[in-house]
């Protein structure tokens, strides 16, 4: 096991993907209901999962580096 954050921001793909679904949802109209919210966002989630597989694919196959980065840094995050 190694010791880096929990939280580190360098591995955290989901992220990535969230702030995708969010822009097509905050891009759409306004919603007044949760169940709305919530269609909203199983309807971004289908269309990022239909229409943009290469970007999911290269978030997923790109956490190599980081991944590689932190272990050589014994765990700590990156130096921005």
């Amino acid at each position: 096991m190694l010791p880096w954050p929990s939280k580190s921001p360098d591995l955290n793909i989901i992220e990535n993907v969230w702030h995708l679904i969010s822009e097509k949802v905050y891009d759409g109209p306004q919603y007044y209901s949760k169940d709305d919210l919530w269609k909203a966002v199983l309807c971004a989630s289908e269309g990022l999962q239909k229409n943009h597989k290469d970007i999911l694919r290269s978030l997923y196959t790109s956490i190599s580096e980081p991944l590689i980065d932190v272990i050589k840094r014994n765990g700590d995050i990156f130096n921005y």
